[in-house]
């Protein structure tokens, strides 16, 4: 794959390796270890461009052959090479007489490494993934921090060297390195060709090429990596704004202890990862939020993954793991982890995890048991520092003990409904854009509110705010200008 970007440096900066071959140099390394071995097979799983890459940097000139029952069985001559490389193994094709001729493929061609290509490991089928075919799985995860600090810092150069004028930051590397977590191959290129595409576009025809790093910092934050949306439709990732950690996090209002409580939990162990290390702490694994219904755990939760721009975030609700299938739930939750653990750092947000971690929860499937082991099993491998676990909870007293032991999610957070100065600044936040009239001013409306709304919740001072407008415009028509306490008294009627 060459993109503008690669046939820049390869002009302008005199170095051996290209981007593809620096953001994959730990995969290729691992991949020249196992050829040494002579193993009977080698199943390589990554995206199409990240898995050729390496195949064209440790063996270019190896036989290909399509996986497709004609030339799998009319491959000739099979038993001559040192290696094949068999495409697309993963094929849905006729998929039980592919997997027939490749088992032949491998009776035939003995003392010959089979190299299989495959875009997902779960598609490949099992009788293949054993001694004697394919014995070796090797993965292309997302690029490492310092491989992806060397790329960034090649590719700013090319960037002077293109354009003498262009300047960026002496940590820009760094910069770009932390906004770029759980990217691979392809979506290097993609932010790339974005960028280039971007800046030729607004400079005239026939002028010199202008480069700006605040377009290219600005393109890489707000870019979500391709391998956020593969294999879970009800996953959903991060796509992190300067204007989402604005309104999310800075204008969340409230819960000013819990708030510290999380960034001291879920943002020290990212940004301050080496000071951890050096002093011996031990990174948490994860945090559960719990609190009654509509205090807003989950708007506070989802406010801090926009907030963490450097970190990757897969978010889910519990009750999207269950299946009708068979032991398929237990899959999703193994395969949800596997992708945090493809774009660590990651944080895997679990909404209402009570819905699945009860007490002794058995249902007459036994789903339910299943699911709680999967997740308890996940949430021992979890790394510190690498991926955490942000979950929410209603009922703390319904989930398994289990869960919240030392090592699992053992800091729990205490979500109640807001005191009177969280209620305050709620409040503040709400009504500073309704136009209000009336006798007393805002500051008196809103201490007037606070008195009045004990034991309400974030959603019922949304609500309250809400119905306090419809009433205006029921009772005034559609030509009212503001929204006065009467209204307000009205609604708090209403809601109680």
């Amino acid at each position: 794959m060459d993109t503008i970007a690669d046939l820049s440096l390869q002009k302008n900066v005199s170095h051996p390796q290209t981007i593809q071959q620096i953001l994959l140099n730990e995969h290729i390394s691992s991949f020249r270890k196992l050829l040494q071995r002579r193993p009977t097979g080698i199943l390589l799983v990554g995206s199409y461009q990240s898995r050729n890459c390496i195949i064209d940097s440790v063996i270019p000139d190896v036989q290909r052959l399509s996986c497709s029952l004609y030339v799998l069985r009319a491959a000739p001559e099979v038993s001559l090479k040192e290696q094949i490389c068999v495409d697309d193994v993963d094929t849905p094709c006729d998929q039980s007489e592919v997997e027939g001729a490749l088992k032949g493929l491998f009776v035939r061609a003995r003392n010959v490494t089979i190299i299989g290509l495959a875009a997902s490991e779960t598609t490949v089928p099992d009788s293949l993934l054993r001694v004697g075919r394919f014995e070796h799985v090797l993965t292309i995860t997302t690029a490492l921090p310092e491989a992806r600090k060397v790329a960034w810092r090649r590719f700013l150069l090319s960037l002077v060297a293109e354009d003498p004028h262009f300047e960026f930051p002496r940590e820009g590397d760094e910069m770009l390195m932390r906004k770029s977590p759980g990217f691979d191959l392809p979506d290097f290129a993609n932010v790339i060709n974005t960028f280039l595409a971007c800046s030729l576009s607004s400079n005239h025809v026939g002028s010199q090429r202008k480069f700006s790093f605040e377009a290219l910092s600005d393109i890489v934050t707000s870019y979500s990596p391709m391998q956020a949306s593969s294999d879970l439709s009800f996953v959903t990732t991060n796509m992190n704004t300067k204007e989402q950690y604005a309104t999310d996090w800075g204008h969340h209002a409230g819960y000013l202890k819990q708030k510290q409580q999380l960034l001291r939990l879920c943002e020290w162990p990212f940004l301050h990862e080496e000071t951890f290390t050096r002093l011996g702490v031990r990174s948490p694994r994860g945090v559960l939020l719990h609190g009654p219904h509509g205090v807003g755990k989950t708007l506070l939760a989802e406010s801090l993954l926009r907030r963490l721009t450097s970190v990757n975030s897969v978010r889910v609700s519990a009750t999207d793991l269950f299946s009708k299938y068979l032991g398929e739930s237990e899959a999703q939750v193994r395969r949800l982890f596997a992708r945090a653990r493809i774009l660590s750092p990651c944080i895997v947000f679990i909404d209402d995890i009570d819905a699945v971690g009860q007490r002794g929860g058995e249902d007459s499937s036994g789903v339910d048991g299943r699911v709680v082991a999967s997740l308890l099993t996940e949430l021992d491998g979890v790394q510190g520092g690498k991926v955490f676990v942000l979950a929410c909870a209603a009922d703390l007293d319904k989930l398994d003990a289990a869960m919240v032991r030392p090592g699992r999610l053992d800091n729990v957070i205490r979500i109640d409904t807001p005191g009177e100065e969280d209620r305050r600044m709620m409040l503040e936040m709400l009504i500073k854009d309704i136009p209000h009239g009336g006798a007393r001013g805002s500051q008196e409306l809103i201490e007037w509110l606070v008195s009045e709304t004990e034991g309400v919740s974030g959603a019922g001072l949304r609500a309250l705010c809400d119905e306090a407008g419809m009433i205006a415009i029921e009772k005034g028509g559609t030509d009212l200008e503001a929204v006065d306490e009467e209204h307000f008294r009205e609604a708090l009627s209403h809601t109680r």
